[in-house]
């Protein structure tokens, strides 16, 4: 769960992009082939972001009826409202089983980083031996 709750609009759709570049750019896209694909974003209704951050503030505020076992990484290269989303949503929840954990060398799409084989091995030792 990564989700920064002091983003507006306008800055959840230009993180957005800013995400699909970076993706694009892994899957070794030429910048042309990756402009010409962006042109998509400029058709997106605001009013999709919009009700995105209305729903980030909506799951935040009822957080507390997790009870259930939760695991939170966050990336250390990320930006510091992804840290400060994590503890609260650490500090948030009901759960018995809290395990917030931070990836020193990793950024925001941290299922492609360096460490990602790290981050799954601490996935799967979160969900048990029978995963």
């Amino acid at each position: 769960m990564s989700v920064p709750t002091d983003k507006s609009p306008i800055q959840a759709k230009q993180r957005i992009i800013d995400y699909a570049v970076r993706y694009k750019k892994l899957e070794n896209k030429s910048e042309v082939q990756i402009q010409d694909e962006l042109k998509k974003f400029d058709r997106l209704p605001m009013n999709s972001f919009e009700r995105f951050q209305e729903f980030i503030h909506e799951t935040m505020i009822d957080l507390s009826v997790i009870t259930s076992p939760i695991a939170i990484y966050y990336g250390g290269r990320d930006e510091a409202t992804y840290e400060e989303s994590a503890v609260e949503i650490a500090e948030s929840v009901s759960s018995a089983l809290i395990e917030l954990k931070k990836f020193e060398n990793t950024s925001h799409l941290m299922t492609l980083s360096k460490e990602k084989d790290g981050i799954y091995r601490q996935i799967i030792q979160f969900l048990g031996p029978d995963v």
